[in-house]
């Protein structure tokens, strides 16, 4: 004879987990604990460098600052962490307490003035490009034939603030390797070279741009010019005066009114 079966009432049932690890919440304070962060740059170009000294492991956590590469002194900055990061943290536990953002006060960036009228021993640094033109173009035994003589005309000062970011400038001569390319100040001039001796002739004629980049301003916008270091450029014959401002416009300077 056939057993009946028992038919199986549907519906939820509610089972009870146990056993699981509750997880560790990381909080705003512990990272700004944890977190040594040093700041580099220019104020508003500012980057962060992140030192990471939490134990295992969260110390192998990559940390990022948010708008890194932009910041400006005075600001605070957020620690923020992409969905790879995040994900591996919950793996190992851990879940960010609710509005997850500790700050780090900006602080100790270079001071690079918007505007070159702003610099308050401006005089001083356009004497010095002036005196190294001089020095760089100077007139050598005019009266022998093989000798040389400049014509050095002054067109215009230019700055530059920061470096674009696409910036391709390049130097076909220059005295000093720049470790920075903020805080600029070019002086552009026209050069004519002429043979020495009574039957002096035209021999060459170019666009020199000689100044100094670090412009680095303190508190009442007066730079160190021991901190400067040197910029130079020519540019040839194929190049007018109108097309190598234009260029050095299109990397990011702007005419200076004396």
């Amino acid at each position: 004879m056939r057993k009946k079966r028992k038919k199986i009432k549907g519906g939820e049932k509610t089972i009870k987990v146990t056993g699981l690890d509750k997880p560790k919440k990381l909080t705003n304070k512990e990272v700004e604990k944890n977190l040594v962060i040093n700041f580099t740059g220019a104020s508003g170009r500012g980057t962060s460098k992140i030192d990471n000294v939490f134990d295992s492991p969260l110390d192998s956590v990559e940390f990022e600052i948010k708008n890194d590469g932009y910041l400006k002194n005075d600001d605070n900055a957020t620690i923020i962490l992409d969905k790879e990061v995040i994900s591996e943290l919950n793996d190992n536990g851990y879940v960010l307490e609710d509005n997850f953002a500790p700050k780090f006060k900006v602080q100790h960036l270079d001071n690079v003035l918007k505007n070159a009228k702003d610099i308050a021993n401006m005089k001083d640094i356009t004497r010095m490009i002036n005196e190294e033109v001089n020095r760089s173009y100077e007139d050598s035994h005019v009266e022998d034939s093989w000798g040389t003589r400049y014509e050095v005309k002054k067109e215009t000062l230019m700055y530059r603030q920061f470096d674009k970011d696409t910036d391709s400038e390049s130097s076909s001569y220059t005295m000093f390797d720049s470790s920075t390319t903020n805080g600029n100040l070019i002086g552009v001039f026209s050069i004519k070279e002429y043979s020495g001796g009574t039957e002096s002739k035209l021999e060459d004629s170019y666009t020199a741009i000689v100044g100094f980049s670090n412009i680095i301003a303190d508190d009442k916008n007066k730079v160190n010019v021991a901190d400067m270091e040197a910029l130079s450029d020519e540019k040839d014959d194929t190049y007018s005066l109108e097309s190598v401002l234009k260029l050095y416009e299109g990397y990011g300077y702007e005419k200076v009114q004396e």
